[in-house]
């Protein structure tokens, strides 16, 4: 007979062991990650589960995300554009996991799971979730890399590629890592400044100061300089040969320099080196606006040899998927958040991350 119990001290040690034996686990299935978030964002509540059947068969890490303007919802996993449960399961576990949840928490707006069609087995998953009463919604795409060698990856760049790269390797550009609490304040300075230009709400600083600790070698970054200004920074985690570079920003000053091309060749050598087998270049937008910075993000992205894959995200109850998403209404709200004082951004701006859950 399975049993779901929620996780606590006692329990850490079977998720962290079943965790650490699966081929599919990603660093949204770490609890290093899940401090990180704990302790950054008071209205982020873990509500993490392991079902058991003598062994461990399946593991589903939660976050109530609390919010009066969006709705309490819980995610798994927020603040990443994918994440999925671990192990296997049946949709009536499923519907078992659902009720307790539903018991535990009172005001809810729905249940959200972030899946992308690269998952082993995504068929057989999505007819779990349906048959569950998950409604489906899709969402943009993302690359994902699956390289085998620094050298074949150089092989089959086509050559504006290759010539970006050295052209970003020629022109007096410095690449450092970020393995201090200095350089990360230097990263938060321009990832805050152009967050602020793409008209986003930025994570905190502590966000990032408590990724960098909870997470140790997990957390990769790298800042670029020109001449010791900052050009641009990357920054990534890894975890059981699988990569997700997350958040990648540069100064518009410097962008004929390519520190972007520099970062990403860094960052993707510095993982082939490690033997990561798929890197996640993140979200892309498949059919942009032509002209538009996403346009200009896409064919960036495609340039680096990955293979493109659906985002779709599943909601519990079922007429969740069907909330269109008003993008006049998000195009308006980013054009009065670009013009905002930064003093303002800079109090509101991580509130108002941690309770859109993006």
């Amino acid at each position: 007979m399975n049993e779901i119990i929620r996780l606590n001290e006692e329990n850490k040690g079977a998720w962290e062991e079943f965790a650490g034996k699966s081929a599919e686990t990603r660093i949204y299935h770490s609890l290093k990650f899940m401090q990180a978030i704990k302790e950054s964002y008071p209205n982020c509540k873990d509500y993490y589960f392991l079902c058991k059947s003598g062994k461990i068969d399946a593991i589903f890490p939660f976050f109530l995300v609390k919010s009066r303007i969006f709705g309490n919802r819980l995610i798994c996993v927020p603040f990443l554009d994918s994440g999925n449960f671990l192990g296997e399961y049946t949709p009536k576990l499923l519907k078992d996991l659902i009720e307790i949840l539903k018991k535990d928490i009172k005001k809810i707006r729905h249940i959200e799971v972030r899946l992308n069609t690269s998952y082993e087995n995504f068929d057989k998953t999505r007819n779990i979730f349906l048959k569950t009463g998950f409604g489906e919604e899709k969402k943009k795409h993302q690359f994902i890399i699956y390289p085998k060698s620094k050298e074949d990856m150089w092989e089959r760049f086509h050559k504006h590629t290759r010539n970006d790269i050295r052209k970003s390797q020629k022109s007096g550009l410095e690449i450092k890592k970020i393995d201090n609490k200095e350089e990360l304040k230097k990263f938060y300075e321009i990832y805050l400044t152009e967050m602020k230009n793409f008209g986003t709400p930025q994570h905190s600083y502590k966000f990032f100061e408590k990724l960098f600790d909870c997470l140790g070698d997990s957390f990769v970054g790298f800042n670029c300089y020109l001449k010791n200004n900052l050009a641009g920074s990357l920054i990534m985690y890894y975890s059981n040969n699988h990569a997700y570079i997350s958040f990648n920003v540069s100064s518009p000053e410097f962008r004929n320099c390519r520190p972007n091309d520099l970062l990403y060749w860094t960052a993707i050598t510095w993982l082939i080196g490690r033997g990561v087998k798929d890197i996640n270049l993140g979200q892309v937008e498949k059919n942009a606006p032509k002209g538009s910075h996403a346009e200009g993000l896409y064919k960036f992205k495609e340039k680096w040899l990955g293979e493109l894959y659906e985002r779709i995200y599943f909601y519990w109850p079922e007429e969740e998927h069907k909330i269109a998403e008003d993008k006049n209404k998000y195009g308006r709200f980013r054009k009065i958040w670009m013009h905002l004082p930064l003093p303002i951004i800079k109090k509101i701006g991580p509130k108002v991350c941690s309770e859109l859950g993006i």
